[in-house]
C-alpha cells in the first residue's frame, strides 16, 4: 500500500456489497495511504451523500461511515488545487472529477478506486502492479527522498521477497535500512538475503553482530555465496536494482530522508 488515491464515491458504495471481513481489511489498507481530493472537497461530500443512500439494515453501513470522518485526521491526505463541479449519482460512473483531480496530483503513485475497485484493491499484487509508472528514479545528494516508505510500496503485497547486497552486514546504515523494513512486515512474508561473505573482512565483527540480529527474524534466510556489484529487491511482481539507495539516507537530519549520496533505483524487466 502506502500508495497515493483517488477514491470514487462507487467505490464506498461497492463496499457495502462485501464481507465485513473484507471491509475491515479495506480500512486497515487505507490508514497506510494517502487520498487525493479536490482543494473545495466537493468528492467528500460526494462520499457523504452515497454512504447515506446505504440501506440502514446493511451489516457494513456503520464500518463505511467510519471511513470517512477519518480522512484527513488518522489517513492523510493530499489537497490538490483542482475544481469540480458536484455531481448527481449518475454521473459518477463518467468519473470526470477523478480524472480531473489526477491530472492535477504530482506524485509518483497514483490510483483511482472505480466502482468494484473493492476486490481489486484486496488482490494480491494488483496495486503494486498498476502503479508502476517510471523507469528510473535519480537522486542525488541534497535531495528530500524517504526511501523506507517508498520501497514499502512493493514489499507489502509480496510473499517472496529477496534482497541482494554484499554489504547489507558490514554497513550499519544499509543493514538498519533492512531492519526497518523486515519490522514492518508480516511474518509469513519469505525474506531471502543474498550476500557474500568475503565482506565479512571488511569488519568481521559487525557481520557476526548483523548477520545474527537478521536470523533472529524466523522468516528471514541468508545465502552467503552471492558474488554481483548489483545491488537489487526482488519480489514476484517486482524486479529493482537499488543501487547505493540502501544506507543512502540519513532520517536524523531530516525525517523526510535527506539523500546524503546520490543513487538511481531502475525497474528491470
Amino acid at each position: 500500500m502506502y500508495q497515493d488515491i483517488i477514491a470514487s464515491p462507487l467505490f464506498f458504495d461497492n463496499l457495502s456489497q462485501i464481507k465485513t471481513e473484507d471491509v475491515l481489511t479495506i480500512i486497515k489498507y487505507l490508514l497506510t495511504e494517502k487520498i487525493i481530493f479536490d482543494k473545495d472537497q466537493i468528492i467528500l461530500k460526494e462520499y457523504d451523500a452515497i454512504i447515506k443512500e446505504i440501506e440502514e439494515s446493511n451489516p457494513n453501513k456503520e464500518l463505511i461511515s467510519s471511513i470517512i470522518p477519518l480522512i484527513g485526521n488518522t489517513i492523510s491526505v493530499i489537497n490538490v488545487d483542482a475544481q469540480i463541479t458536484e455531481r448527481d449519482k449518475p454521473d459518477f460512473y463518467f468519473y470526470s472529477s477523478e480524472k480531473t483531480i489526477k491530472e492535477k496530483a504530482t506524485s509518483f503513485w497514483q490510483l483511482i478506486l472505480y466502482k468494484n475497485g473493492a476486490n481489486q484493491y484486496l488482490s494480491e499484487g494488483s496495486s503494486s502492479n498498476k502503479l508502476r509508472n517510471k523507469k528510473s528514479i535519480d537522486k542525488k545528494e541534497g535531495d528530500l527522498f524517504n526511501f523506507r516508505q517508498w520501497i514499502m510500496k512493493y514489499l507489502l503485497d509480496a510473499k517472496e521477497i529477496t534482497i541482494e547486497d554484499n554489504y547489507i552486514f558490514v554497513n550499519k546504515d544499509n543493514f538498519a535500512d533492512f531492519l526497518s523494513l523486515v519490522k514492518k512486515l508480516d511474518t509469513d512474508q519469505h525474506i531471502l538475503i543474498r550476500t557474500d561473505a568475503r565482506k565479512k573482512s571488511v569488519n568481521s565483527y559487525l557481520y557476526k553482530k548483523n548477520y545474527n540480529q537478521a536470523l533472529e527474524f524466523n522468516n528471514v534466510r541468508i545465502d552467503s555465496s552471492y558474488n554481483s556489484r548489483d545491488r537489487k529487491l526482488v519480489t514476484e511482481y517486482f524486479n529493482i536494482l537499488l543501487g547505493h539507495s540502501f544506507g543512502s539516507i540519513n532520517y536524523e537530519k531530516d525525517p523526510r530522508g535527506y539523500v546524503e549520496k546520490k543513487f538511481t533505483i531502475t525497474f528491470l524487466d
